[in-house]
């Protein structure tokens, strides 16, 4: 049994780590990042990535997470919001 794939995405486009980066759940963030091959950049239906879930919640730990593992803070959504519009 190898268990669950972590980049799989629900019907919203959204993975568990763009979960865990909106609740602001950095172990479950970590653990993620530590044990899956994951796209950093992968946009959801509306076109947010982690790191804008992230940002837009403000949760800073998970968003210094993810830009330490060079996610890209300057893809925009579909409104065209940026995880930097969010931060700032």
């Amino acid at each position: 049994m190898t268990g669950a794939d972590p980049s799989t995405a629900d019907k919203d486009g959204r993975t568990p780590l763009s979960w865990a980066a909106e609740k602001g759940d950095e172990a479950a963030a970590k653990l993620l990042l530590e044990k899956g091959d994951l796209d950093l950049n992968a946009k959801d239906n509306n076109g947010r990535t982690h790191l804008l879930w992230a940002a837009m919640n403000g949760h800073w730990r998970e968003t210094n997470l993810l830009l330490n593992k060079d996610a890209d803070p300057n893809i925009a959504d579909k409104r065209g919001w940026t995880p930097l519009i969010w931060a700032a």
